[in-house]
């Protein structure tokens, strides 16, 4: 279904990465990922107030996302993505912490977890609480505006509805998680999954 599509994409939204960096300091790795985890907090809280400006804030101009099957969205479908699944669901609470950091000069590449959690509203298709938990690898590089995020990939993703498994028959958009189109009116349906992982590279 095109909701749980625009689900991935709105939980996809506020993910990326815990380890040490050959290429830097110590020192200059702790900051850096302190602020980066801090922009993932940021991030979060504007899902919860759903401030899509905020959570697009640190997205860089040419910021796109690729999810598993290969498919590329851009920011702008990221962001169209974000502002069509926030009319299909409340209290949105989502959860990002950092599995893996690796900094070299400018640039940080980053694994992290994110668990989004929301109640689908009626009207939208099926009803009940969402849970969707991403990993993601991103790429951050350090400009004048501070970090932003250049690109994300999603390795994994698990989603279910009201505590059972689903899945997407067509990919989430862009999928959105990122995002990317969005899946066809119907394209999903609930049934057993696997989840799908992609091992960084």
């Amino acid at each position: 279904m095109r909701r749980h599509a625009i689900l991935a994409l709105l939980s996809f939204g506020v993910a990326v990465g815990g380890g040490p960096s050959l290429a830097a300091p110590p020192g200059r790795v702790r900051t850096a990922k302190a602020a980066i985890q801090l922009i993932y907090n940021a991030q979060n809280a504007a899902m919860a107030a759903r401030n899509i400006k905020g959570v697009m804030w640190h997205r860089a101009p040419a910021y796109s996302v690729t999810l598993p099957g290969g498919q590329v969205s851009t920011r702008a479908q990221v962001q169209k993505h974000f502002e069509g699944g926030m009319k299909s669901v409340k209290s949105p609470h989502s959860v990002t912490t950092i599995a893996a950091f690796i900094l070299h000069g400018n640039t940080a590449t980053v694994v992290m977890d994110q668990r989004f959690t929301a109640t689908m509203l009626p009207g939208h298709g099926p009803s009940g609480k969402v849970a969707i938990h991403n990993r993601n690898r991103d790429t951050w590089a350090h400009t004048r505006n501070g970090w932003m995020l250049e690109h994300s990939t999603m390795l994994k993703q698990d989603i279910t509805l009201n505590g059972k498994p689903m899945r997407f028959s067509a990919p989430p958009p862009g999928s959105t998680s990122g995002p990317h189109a969005a899946a066809p009116a119907g394209s999903a349906r609930q049934r057993p999954r696997r989840s799908r992982t992609h091992e960084p590279r």
